[in-house]
């Protein structure tokens, strides 16, 4: 699997997840993560901009459980 294909699905899981949430505030992060991966995966992101949001997305994740 391509990289930007892995930056999609996990766009694709943050927009889950926030259909999900009753959190408005989790919701609207989820949503810019979201945003963020989609647009990491149109371009070439540095590993410390990646870095960050792999933390963000995984934070996220842990808000669900």
């Amino acid at each position: 699997m391509a990289f930007q294909d892995e930056l999609r699905e996990a766009a694709a899981s943050c927009l889950d997840i926030a259909q999900t949430t009753t959190d408005l505030n989790a919701r609207a992060r989820l949503l810019m993560l979201a945003r963020k991966f989609m647009d990491l995966a149109r371009g070439s992101p540095s590993d410390q901009v990646l870095a960050t949001l792999l933390e963000e997305f995984n934070n996220a994740q842990m808000l669900k459980h």
